[in-house]
């Protein structure tokens, strides 16, 4: 059995939960403004670029620091990241749909720390208007744990797999490396990591012979990134940019303790 130290922290976290699911429900729900739309074909070229574009932009990032969680740390989150760069591609139009001409991800996930400084972490990704679903796992390890005197440095490794219907699936993994520095109430963090995305476009094909057209891009990429994190005791609220080819934002809403 688990023993909460701290029951109205808990009964908190649990609350802060519900409003983080809610808040991205409301906001799915009022930013959909029509039915969740495919990708469509394009040349093999475009297919490639556009695949390594939306990619980058939806890999679940760490969006937090090197800190370990401890072995009774437990969290939950909800966040949203927004980047504009899509559609004033070339290869954008071969997405249609997009709220605001955004290409807009909602995340929700739970982090649990363990012994020795390591956390483990799983997370559920949608892209609105997209039909796009993905289920995320990862696993951090500290490597230095931040002092008053230092910042802390972690080792974080992360799994994800989805896909849009039956015209696209994503199959990534990634490495990042963690710094963080952390103050009374806020501490900021950045890194760098690389991420393989693996991708299968699937169109009905003009050609009797072959009844399904398949492009299989791949890309590996190189993301900056840095944050910074505030702490209000039961909340903790991230802002964050990612840098890859292009530059997106983030917000993130975390309960816990």
């Amino acid at each position: 059995m688990i023993a909460v130290s701290n029951p109205t922290v808990f009964r908190s976290s649990l609350g802060g939960l519900r409003c983080c699911l809610l808040t991205l429900l409301v906001l799915s729900l009022c930013v959909s403004a029509a039915q969740a739309q495919d990708f469509f074909p394009g040349s093999p070229e475009q297919l490639g670029q556009l695949h390594e574009h939306f990619a980058t932009a939806v890999y679940p990032y760490a969006r937090h620091g090197a800190q370990p969680l401890g072995i009774t740390g437990f969290e939950i989150f909800g966040e949203i990241a927004a980047d504009e760069d899509l559609k004033t591609q070339p290869y954008g139009m071969l997405v249609e749909g997009l709220p605001a001409d955004l290409l807009t991800a909602l995340r929700v996930g739970v982090r649990k720390g363990l012994p020795a400084g390591i956390d483990v972490g799983a997370s559920y990704t949608q892209v609105l208007d997209l039909g796009y679903e993905a289920y995320s796992f990862d696993v951090q390890k500290a490597i230095f744990k931040p002092t008053a005197l230092k910042p802390g440095l972690g080792l974080r490794v992360a799994y994800s797999k989805g896909e849009s219907g039956s015209i696209y699936s994503l199959e990534q993994i990634g490495a990042e490396l963690i710094a963080s520095k952390g103050f009374t109430a806020v501490s900021i963090f950045g890194g760098v990591g690389v991420v393989r995305s693996e991708g299968d476009f699937r169109f009905p094909s003009t050609d009797p012979l072959d009844s399904v057209l398949v492009v299989s891009p791949s890309s590996t990429d190189t993301v900056l990134f840095a944050g910074v994190r505030v702490n209000l005791l039961l909340p903790k609220i991230t802002v964050a940019v990612e840098k890859t080819k292009e530059l997106q934002g983030v917000v993130r809403i975390a309960f816990g303790w």
